[in-house]
């Protein structure tokens, strides 16, 4: 004797929603979000020397020189060269500091070319970025 089953079907219309797939979905970007934001960063890296004195600024809106490792010069965001430099900073305020940041193997007098360059545009205010020294390295 053969038994047949029947699905039982709720009658008229499902009234709550199945947010498992809502759920799945914000959890596969949150993990996509948390891979990718160390890797997404303003700005270019470089290797500051370190000072035992100088005070700390926070601006915020703060522009930016910077030299790397290989010479490479960039304005805030955008690689530059020196020649190219003075058009790059035509928008900046001339009351507005500009800050020069350099990787530490970097020739002295390429630091100096580039703050003669933005003080030749009319920059009144250069500020040269360095990070603070540690305690081992001062005792040194």
């Amino acid at each position: 004797m053969a038994k047949s089953f029947r699905i039982k079907r709720p009658e008229g219309t499902l009234s709550e929603i199945n947010v498992v797939p809502l759920m799945d979905v914000v959890f596969n970007l949150l993990i996509i979000f948390m891979i990718l934001a160390p890797v997404i960063h303003k700005g270019v890296v470089v290797q500051v020397p370190e000072s035992a004195v100088g005070e700390s600024s926070v601006e915020p809106k703060q522009h930016m020189v910077t030299i790397t490792k290989e010479g490479a010069l960039w304005f805030d965001d955008q690689e530059t060269s020196l020649d190219a430099l003075p058009e790059r900073i035509g928008a900046v305020e001339k009351t507005d500091t500009i800050y020069v940041q350099s990787d530490k193997e970097i020739a002295y007098g390429t630091v100096i070319d580039v703050i003669s360059a933005l003080k030749e545009s009319g920059i009144r205010n250069v500020g040269l970025v360095t990070r603070p020294r540690t305690v081992s390295a001062a005792a040194k």
